[in-house]
């Protein structure tokens, strides 16, 4: 029970420190320093994510021989856009793909290539 506690405080305090965070940062370098801090802050929770939630993400977004999620530090973009290339993505895995591609052409894709290098 104790540790539930701790990660739902966790989990609560974690949004408003990012704000806050934010703002801070933006202070101290005169919001310079800022141009690409949610990128950064979206990328390494991307990683976390994808990790983390691996049985998840291999049960929804992929069919059973495709590569697997794994805690590699490698983004969800990756598994979708390897998944995409070896065609094995499940219908959600596809849906998701095509979300994102929409907001960012070929994101899954680009994302497989820069990571494989």
């Amino acid at each position: 029970m104790v540790n539930f506690l701790l990660f739902m405080i966790a989990y609560v305090l974690f949004l408003p420190a990012t704000i806050l965070n934010f703002f801070i940062v933006g202070y101290k370098y005169s919001f310079s320093g800022i141009r690409g801090y949610f990128k950064d802050s979206a990328k390494r929770i991307d990683i976390y994510a994808a990790g983390e939630f691996r049985t998840l993400w291999n049960v929804l977004l992929i069919k059973k021989d495709g590569i697997k999620f794994r805690k590699t530090g490698r983004t969800i973009s990756y598994y979708l856009g390897a998944n995409q290339h070896i065609n094995t993505l499940s219908g959600f895995g596809k849906l998701i793909v095509l979300i994102l591609d929409s907001i960012d052409k070929d994101h899954c894709k680009k994302a497989f290539l820069k990571e494989s290098k």
